[in-house]
């Protein structure tokens, strides 16, 4: 096993961990749908997003290399929140 799979195994851990763990939150049910959304979008935002940005699974050479990245993550959890 090279050190790729090794790190990749670790960060999909590590989503996979932010993103069971942050489910908790819209189990709260005296905070409103759009409060529990902010918070859980702030979680992925400093957990999940990183992970994918030291991944080595995109080609970040450029500040717009980067930017396709957030958009992505936009898209993709907007997608997601949407159909939930």
């Amino acid at each position: 096993m090279d050190i790729f799979q090794v790190k990749s195994t670790f960060l999909v851990g590590i989503i996979a961990t932010s993103i069971a763990s942050a489910s908790v939150i819209y189990e709260i049910e005296k905070w409103s749908l759009f409060k529990q959304s902010i918070i859980h979008f702030i979680i992925m935002l400093f957990t999940v997003l990183p992970c994918l940005l030291f991944s080595g699974w995109y080609k970040l050479v450029s500040i717009l290399d980067y930017l396709i990245v957030l958009g992505q993550f936009l898209l993709v959890g907007s997608f997601l929140w949407l159909i939930a």
